[in-house]
């Protein structure tokens, strides 16, 4: 039942934006560029995993993602000088996508091997300051004196 209900949001989605195409390509094209399907699948992914954590490097792939799949238009700004028809330029276009995710992969792993992470409440509240945590508001080992040079 789950999988049905998104299913059918998902193509309420895409049939709105088709819809919207007809009327106003401007708006359809802002439309289909809001992340809507990031907006719906972050509280459903977390609904289901009960994770946060995994919710968050969701969102991390997805951040990393997005301007890498703009690679997909390409070969749509390219038919105008290479004279392209639209099945060839549409088939490029998955043909750059695919690049644009082997290197969607390996910005992942680089970040992944590298332990890139995003500061959060965790790494505030792990703070560690060593030596500095003795210091206070009080002279060093009571020995300083307080009187201008």
């Amino acid at each position: 039942m789950e999988f049905i209900f998104k299913a059918i949001l998902a193509g309420c989605v895409v049939s709105g934006a088709s819809w919207l195409a007809g009327r106003s390509t401007v708006l359809a094209g802002f439309f289909v560029a809001l992340p809507i399907s990031t907006a719906i699948l972050l509280p459903m992914v977390y609904w289901e995993h009960g994770s946060p954590q995994t919710v968050y490097q969701l969102a991390r792939s997805i951040a990393v993602a997005v301007p890498l799949t703009l690679f997909f238009f390409i070969p749509f700004f390219l038919t105008r000088w290479l004279e392209m028809n639209f099945w060839l330029a549409y088939a490029m276009a998955f043909g750059f996508l695919g690049a644009a995710f082997a290197l969607h992969q390996f910005i992942m792993n680089l970040q992944k091997q590298l332990g890139i992470r995003t500061l959060g409440r965790q790494a505030w509240r792990q703070h560690d300051h060593r030596q500095l945590d003795q210091i206070g508001g009080r002279p060093l080992n009571r020995s300083v004196d307080r009187h201008p040079l």
